[in-house]
């Protein structure tokens, strides 16, 4: 399992999708405002809004790549795992923009983005990168099977 290539890339998914529950997207107005997976914090007071839905959405990416981890034996239905994966981590910036647009209604003056927004197109090549090499390993059997 863990010396294909594809699990290898999945796993390495699986760790950058891991890492975005711990740091923050955003930092506004000159870091009085933290945007992270669970609230964001107004540092200068106590009015916090929580973000619950993006960090329940991550946890069911992290499920989801484990579950595409394990399926190391049944081809056709990782692929089809690793398919929705991608979409799934993509859509991900539909979340962040709407909780960027919609839900925050105060003035934002000054926005830094973090590096922690790239890590959802890192892992949605990398899950990519990983179908691709699983639908090569199914067409290497089929073609083994051909000849038999």
């Amino acid at each position: 399992m863990i010396q294909r290539i594809q699990t290898l890339y999945l796993l390495a998914s699986f760790i950058t999708t891991l890492l975005m529950l711990f740091f923050p997207y955003f930092v506004f107005n000159s870091g009085n405002y933290v945007f992270n997976s669970f609230l964001i914090d107004n540092i200068s007071s106590e009015k916090d809004l929580f973000t619950y839905p993006i960090a329940i959405y991550i946890i069911l990416t992290v499920l989801a790549h484990v579950l595409a981890i394990m399926l190391f034996k049944n081809r056709g239905l990782q692929m089809r795992v690793t398919t929705f994966l991608s979409i799934f981590l993509i859509g991900f910036y539909g979340l962040i923009a709407f909780y960027y647009f919609v839900v925050i209604n105060f003035e934002i003056i000054h926005v830094k983005p973090q590096l922690t927004l790239i890590i959802p197109l890192v892992s949605a090549i990398l899950v990519f990168m990983a179908n691709r090499r699983i639908k090569k390993d199914e067409d290497l059997i089929r073609s083994a099977d051909r000849i038999r």
